[in-house]
């Protein structure tokens, strides 16, 4: 199936979710939530961005059934979008006919 940048954007929510969740009332340096992980960092944005460089978001697990529930209903707005998106193309295409016809 083809992903839109809708779907890609769903990964870098997510994570900046969990920051603001986990880290943001933190004023402190902190290390990285994926476990086994060391890494600190000083600054907002920066757990962020070595989460999506290191894949370190897939182990984290989202604040609340709430949060995850808005994140699974959001991902699948977005897969109906796609799918809605593709059976428009087909029939656009089919409509067009064979190229060179």
């Amino acid at each position: 199936m083809m992903r839109t940048y809708q779907h890609w954007a769903c990964r870098y929510i997510l994570i900046h979710a969990v920051e603001a969740h986990y880290l943001q009332e933190k004023q402190a340096p902190h290390t990285c939530l994926a476990l086994g992980c060391d890494v600190q960092f000083e600054l907002p944005g920066q757990w962020a961005a070595h989460a999506i460089d290191t894949d370190h978001d897939e182990e984290i697990q989202l604040p609340n059934q709430q949060t995850m529930a808005l994140f699974h209903n959001h991902v699948a707005r977005v897969e109906g979008i796609e799918h809605d998106y593709l059976h428009a193309i087909a029939r656009m295409q089919a409509e067009w006919g064979e190229e060179g016809s």
